[in-house]
């Protein structure tokens, strides 16, 4: 609906006007928006052929090369989370596979969590993961978290959203490591960390927000749920916390 969260999608695929590799990230090919509101890329793409109209509920369109599911629907549908850690172990390494490129292109995703990890199948039908959903990332150092679901922002979001506070938190690597984190003990657990909204993965409980906001460190009791029904030895249970 909104032309800067539309240029931010298109823009923040790029650092310095090199494209970011779109093995971690979706890669977007093309665009429409209204005639009277063209937008070039870095690389000097522009939108395809057909315009919206100016007056739609949606006038700012992305065209993406396809997922096949995002990893929360795995989670939901597929008796992913809590079973089968091979899938969770394969798919966390390639998300961390994907954080890491950014990373290394200086950029902080920002809004990392299961419904912006997108499942690619390939031609020779390997499986691998990417991250969408960009328009909340940054460069390290600048600004982050007006976009993070805050059920996956880490305790120094959670201190600033929910106290009030004027701090502002800067984007850096261990922001979205936290992310990376909380979804792999979802994974783990089979269910959530923090009691949150389904519909935009927001904290709803005000205990679980104070207990964001002066988190030390999970405790045991809230580990006892990691792997408990999987098939696996007591060796791997006790990797995975």
């Amino acid at each position: 609906k909104h032309r800067s969260e539309f240029e931010a999608e298109v823009e923040n695929r790029y650092v310095a006007g090199v494209p970011l590799s779109s093995t971690a990230v979706v890669k977007v090919v093309g665009w429409h928006t209204p005639a009277a509101e063209p937008l070039s890329d870095a690389s000097g793409q522009t939108q395809e052929l057909q315009s919206t109209d100016a007056d739609s509920e949606y006038p700012y369109v992305l065209v993406m090369l396809q997922g096949e599911r995002s990893l929360h629907d795995v989670q939901s549908k597929e008796r992913m989370a809590g079973f089968d850690v091979p899938a969770i172990i394969s798919a966390m390494r390639s998300v961390a596979e994907c954080v890491d490129t950014i990373h290394s292109a200086g950029l902080c995703h920002g809004d990392l969590k299961q419904r912006n990890i997108l499942r690619t199948v390939n031609a020779d039908v390997a499986t691998s993961w990417v991250l969408c959903d960009m328009d909340a990332s940054c460069l390290f150092g600048s600004p982050v978290g007006a976009k993070t679901s805050s059920a996956y922002g880490p305790p120094e979001l959670a201190r600033k959203v929910f106290s009030d506070s004027t701090s502002v938190v800067l984007a850096s690597e261990s922001f979205d490591v936290w992310s990376w984190g909380v979804i792999l003990f979802d994974l783990c657990a089979g269910r959530h960390l923090f009691a949150q909204d389904i519909n935009n993965d927001d904290l709803i409980d005000p205990v679980d927000r104070t207990r964001l906001c002066v988190w030390d460190t999970i405790s045991d009791a809230e580990l006892d749920p990691v792997l408990t029904d999987a098939d696996v030895t007591e060796s791997t249970v006790g990797d995975a916390k």
